[in-house]
């Protein structure tokens, strides 16, 4: 039978237990810091640029939008997305100057090397302070290593057999074009190099040529093209790569006798292997 009356039925809870929680973006490619490495290691020019520009706009909001002097800007406290985009993480012993210039703080928390000498000598903080730690992190982008770099230990590419005058493949799209990309491969050897280019990803290419031997002391250009496309690719279909393996031969092999062995680290021979992104 039904309840005549309805409001009866009418039960209230009251939550006796509140929880605040914080969500997160999830960065699976971790802090800054694992990507300075040694001279000219790690990332393209193109990607550095990009995350000492997306460093700066972070700055320039925290200062001059909120007023925040961050005060602990190094690589570690820097995460970077699947873009390589920054992210200014960390606000632990960050400072809200509220209208002011400057401020004085007793809090001895600092980063050795990414600290202003201001700070350390008279505990003043002010945006200037992050500009410091900003240079310092500019320094190791550029150099591509943490501290001085020796400019006596400079290689102009961290590889053993063919240099390579770009790491990323840049395509302007246009729509219904081919989009030609020219890399240039420079043997510094004083042998034979044979190089093998894979490509792997979900636009066509055509690379011309994929294979090839080049001599002691010479170049070899090959052109990758973008097939013809209707529209621009997604984000999602940006992640194209190519792997170029290298490995010494002797005098006298030609593309025809290029084969996978050869590029078997086990064979005893000197390999290299060489990942190129795509950017579109």
């Amino acid at each position: 039978m039904a309840n005549p009356n309805p409001e009866e039925a009418i039960k209230f809870i009251f939550a006796e237990i509140r929880e605040r929680l914080l969500c997160f973006e999830y960065i699976k490619n971790g802090s800054l810091d694992r990507y300075i490495k040694d001279e000219l290691r790690g990332l393209e020019w193109h990607t550095r640029y990009q995350i000492i520009k997306g460093i700066c706009n972070g700055l320039d909001y925290l200062h001059h939008e909120k007023g925040i002097i961050h005060r602990d800007l190094k690589p570690p406290n820097i995460l970077v997305d699947d873009l390589m985009v920054p992210k200014i993480t960390d606000f632990g012993i960050s400072k809200l100057l509220d209208g002011a210039t400057h401020a004085v703080t007793s809090n001895s928390a600092i980063s050795i090397g990414y600290t202003a000498p201001e700070f350390i000598h008279h505990g003043v903080v002010s945006f200037k302070s992050d500009i410091y730690s900003l240079g310092v992190i500019i320094m190791e982008l550029v150099s591509g290593r943490k501290g001085n770099p020796d400019i006596n230990n400079i290689r102009p590419y961290p590889w053993e057999l063919l240099e390579f005058d770009k790491l990323e493949l840049n395509f302007p799209f246009e729509k219904n074009k081919q989009i030609p990309c020219l890399l240039e491969l420079t043997n510094v050897t004083d042998g034979y190099a044979a190089f093998h280019i894979q490509k792997g990803g979900m636009l066509e290419y055509f690379v011309e040529p994929d294979k090839g031997v080049v001599p002691a002391g010479s170049k070899c250009n090959v052109i990758v093209t973008l097939q013809p496309r209707k529209a621009a690719p997604c984000d999602t279909m940006c992640k194209d790569e190519f792997i170029v393996r290298c490995a010494a031969v002797n005098q006298g092999i030609t593309a025809e006798y290029i084969h996978e062995d050869m590029f078997n680290k086990k064979s005893g021979k000197l390999v290299d292997e060489v990942t190129l992104t795509v950017v579109i």
